[in-house]
């Protein structure tokens, strides 16, 4: 798969399913909306939104023996082919979206009905229809400054109105609202020791003063944290899972701390590693957010949902906050790309799964594979580990040498830690070959 996403090309540019020469089933149905173009030196079916919304059951009968169910077969077969070619698999995907569309027929080219496709570099595919293509392609336009569409679609999946969802630039994006929104000199804010970076970053571009926590077993101490809590605090930070230490709290220490922080101080619930949690882990963050009115939660789509080169991620809130969180937001902050990906992704419950296996399998593959090398590791609930390798920045370097890069965490007071992202089985096993030869 290619590393950098990219549009793929309508599959008339691929010879793996070519129409031939019997076009007599298509012109049958051809209309005003539905002719047959030579392109590129084929004769291909070009149909227009409207006519494939018009055509019946019976007219896409009449070209239904053109896939027969082993050619169905074979398609899904090179869905799963890791040896078939993005091409390839954009068409074999493609013939089967349409047949969908046709209740049952298929028609091999609806061009002017559009399907874009967005390759990110795990090969994940975003199948998206005519509108999102046209959106895909108007980069010369401002992108609609509300994110109406994604607002919606995250309102009717969390099960709150719209004006509860506030988009960001990423969820960092969101976090940085936050700070702006509430923080100034005269003003402080809590978060715990080993936490994002952000929190100490943005809480000192407001001139206010920053409180950190001692951490807890490389994690947050929500009891510490709570205590900490001064007149002049208008914020407080959590991250669960915690980046960088993979550190993860249970609801119900994250609900008693929200229960004793005062109405005046807003809590910024960073939850953008909440998808790598298992379902049976995964606590009901909305129902916070309707008892407490101070409450923000942050998620975003460039951690599972893979998109994090088009940035976009959101918050959750009550209105009032929300409405102060989006009067700081700079104008503009998701682009059309951004907006059309996400809600596409939104509902890709299918993808969510295997990325959620993949990322369990490569945290066993590594913790297994830096155990045999003698090396401690933190218990991570998030797509990363933090590892002990002792003079760290020395070990970076030999592994930059390597080409292999991770994440250097000194800056997070870790400085004998490396903090290494999960990656393919392949990508692992170089960078537990590197790491051994630079322990040498």
């Amino acid at each position: 798969m290619n590393a950098p996403a990219n549009i793929v090309p309508p599959y008339r540019h691929s010879p793996l399913f070519p129409l031939g020469k019997d076009l007599t089933p298509y012109r049958k149905i051809s209309s005003d909306g539905v002719r047959v173009e030579k392109i590129m030196g084929q004769e291909v079916v070009v149909v227009s939104r409207e006519a494939l919304r018009a055509l019946s059951e019976a007219a896409f009968a009449d070209i239904n023996h053109l896939l027969r169910p082993a050619h169905l077969k074979q398609l899904r077969a090179i869905l799963d082919d890791p040896e078939a070619s993005d091409n390839d698999k954009f068409v074999a995907f493609d013939f089967l979206k349409n047949a969908n569309i046709a209740a049952g027929g298929v028609l091999p080219m609806c061009q002017d009905t559009g399907t874009a496709i967005v390759m990110g570099k795990k090969g994940r595919l975003i199948w998206t229809d005519g509108e999102d293509e046209a959106a895909l392609s108007e980069g010369a336009r401002y992108p609609d400054g509300s994110g109406f569409g994604l607002r919606v679609a995250l309102a009717a999946r969390l099960g709150v109105d719209p004006s509860w969802i506030v988009l960001g630039n990423g969820s960092n994006d969101v976090l940085e609202m936050a700070a702006l929104a509430m923080l100034a000199p005269g003003r402080s804010c809590v978060f715990s020791e080993h936490a994002f970076a952000v929190y100490p970053i943005t809480t000192q571009a407001r001139g206010a003063r920053a409180i950190v926590v001692p951490a807890r077993a490389h994690g947050h101490d929500l009891d510490a944290m709570a205590a900490a809590i001064a007149p002049d605090t208008h914020l407080v930070f959590v991250a669960n899972p915690n980046n960088p230490t993979g550190t993860w709290l249970p609801p119900a220490e994250i609900e008693g701390f929200l229960d004793r922080v005062p109405g005046r101080v807003a809590v910024v619930l960073d939850e953008a590693y909440f998808e790598y949690l298992p379902p049976a882990l995964r606590a009901d963050a909305v129902a916070w957010v309707r008892r407490h009115p101070n409450l923000v939660v942050t998620r975003t789509f460039s951690k599972a949902y893979g998109l994090a080169g088009l940035r976009v991620g959101y918050g959750i809130a009550q209105p009032e906050l929300a409405a102060l969180l989006d009067r700081v937001r700079h104008p503009f902050n998701v682009s059309v790309p951004a907006l059309a990906a996400a809600e596409a992704a939104l509902g890709d419950e299918d993808f969510l799964r295997r990325t959620l296996e993949l990322n369990e399998r490569g945290l066993r593959q590594l913790t297994t594979g830096l155990a045999a090398l003698g090396l401690e590791t933190l218990p991570s609930r998030g797509n990363f580990l933090l590892v002990k390798v002792g003079d760290a920045a020395r070990i970076d370097r030999e592994l930059l040498a390597r080409g292999v890069i991770v994440r250097p965490v000194a800056g997070y007071g870790l400085p004998q830690w490396l903090r290494v992202s999960v990656g393919l089985r392949e990508e692992n096993e170089r960078f537990l070959a590197a790491l051994a030869q630079a322990l040498q």
